[in-house]
């Protein structure tokens, strides 16, 4: 049994964010590449929503995985979804 993915408006606006901002560090491809691992890392949870580690402090039936970090070959850099700020969730005013 699979269950439906849907992305927010709030979580492609991140999705943008990441390749603006991964994008202005490294090659075209590698910004692709890592915008389609992302998209499809969420796209797996279809096959295994439960995965991951429940974080309803933050919102009620979120659940937290992390992606495999990625060397950006143009810049040397190591960047993580855990490391770039458009999947840091602002706390309210």
């Amino acid at each position: 049994m699979s269950s439906a993915v849907v992305f927010s408006p709030e979580a492609e606006e991140q999705l943008a964010a990441l390749y603006r901002y991964i994008a202005a560090a490294a090659l075209p491809e590698v910004t692709a590449r890592y915008s389609e691992a992302v998209v499809s890392y969420c796209e797996s949870l279809r096959t295994f929503p439960l995965r991951g580690t429940m974080r309803a402090d933050v919102r009620l039936g979120l659940r937290y995985g992390e992606l495999q970090a990625q060397r950006l070959p143009s810049t040397d850099k190591l960047i993580s979804p855990a490391s770039t700020r458009p999947f840091r969730r602002r706390a309210a005013a």
